[in-house]
């Protein structure tokens, strides 16, 4: 779920500064996703689909004349099941994500912005909660404005989108390639190119990246029958290291002033999870790599 509210943050307190360029950042955002059915094998085949539900919401607040502050919060859920449930598997968990963050961006002059951003949260079934549920995560990101079509910033985040706690580089684009196109994103988190043929519709190619590390403390799954068994502590599921790498198309329309709906699909063509340990080694037949599949994602965004 950072990926999408460092995204937000980003995107959001930097437009702050700019004079309401034309792009924008999303202040309140619903979105609702689905992935198709497709089979893994855990050892033997299996056919699982999932669905994913996301909010986030930032609030600016003029701190001073070059200077906001954005507090947020946001909640993600993550749904996956089997299509067919094994007779003797054991069940699937059902993961949230909740999460705290604040991003602060200042503006030194007309070129040089800084943004900064703290969070905390939970992750994982959130059947029980204990130090190894908490996730903390922080970015920094400095952009210069080179005209009023293009801009790039530089930046370092510690996040879990490759399914554990990871420094990233960040490169953020906004290039406005035309009046009516641009090319915009934070690298390697998301990535997008999209064209307003009028100003109250947008249509475009996007990338994103999504991942997390989820805690798993329901006792029915974390302590399995060769948790009991002398030694088994290698084989206890303690928790899950998923990455999602989507690609395909948008579609968006204005609603009501900076309301926008869009529509988003295409193919998740890297999905990976990994069921870890607690000393975080791998469960046997734990690492499992999934095949492409479609996915649909659906959004409402109240944007700045």
């Amino acid at each position: 779920m950072q990926r999408f509210f460092l995204n937000s943050a980003v995107l959001s307190a930097l437009a702050l500064m700019a004079a309401r360029e034309a792009q924008a950042g999303e202040l309140v955002a619903v979105q609702a996703q689905t992935t198709a059915p497709a089979e893994y094998d855990a050892p033997s085949p299996q056919t699982v689909s999932a669905n994913a539900l996301e909010l986030a919401a930032s609030l600016p607040i003029e701190a001073g004349q070059r200077t906001y502050v954005l507090p947020g919060l946001g909640y993600r859920l993550e749904a996956p099941r089997f299509v067919d449930p094994p007779a003797n598997g054991l069940p699937i968990p059902v993961f949230h994500d909740v999460e705290a963050h604040v991003s602060v961006v200042h503006a030194f002059d007309e070129r040089w912005s800084l943004f900064v951003r703290g969070a905390v949260g939970l992750a994982g079934d959130l059947h029980a909660v204990d130090a190894g549920v908490v996730r903390f995560g922080a970015s920094a990101l400095a952009q210069r404005r080179f005209s009023e079509r293009f801009a790039i910033g530089l930046g370092v985040a510690a996040d879990y989108s490759f399914g554990e706690l990871l420094p990233l580089p960040l490169v953020k684009l906004d290039w406005k390639t035309s009046r009516r196109t641009s090319l915009e994103g934070v690298l390697p988190l998301n990535l997008r190119f999209v064209w307003r043929p009028v100003d109250e519709a947008r249509t475009g190619l996007i990338a994103d990246l999504d991942g997390n590390e989820y805690a798993v403390r329901n006792a029915s799954v974390r302590r399995n029958p060769p948790c009991s068994e002398p030694g088994g502590r290698s084989q206890c599921w303690d928790h899950l290291a998923a990455t999602d790498l989507r690609v395909g198309a948008l579609i968006g329309i204005r609603l009501h002033r900076e309301l926008w709906a869009e529509l988003r699909g295409g193919a998740s063509v890297y999905r990976r999870f990994e069921l870890l340990n607690p000393d975080d080694g791998p469960v046997t037949g734990g690492d499992q790599r999934l095949p492409v599949a479609p996915f649909a994602l659906a959004q409402v965004s109240y944007e700045f």
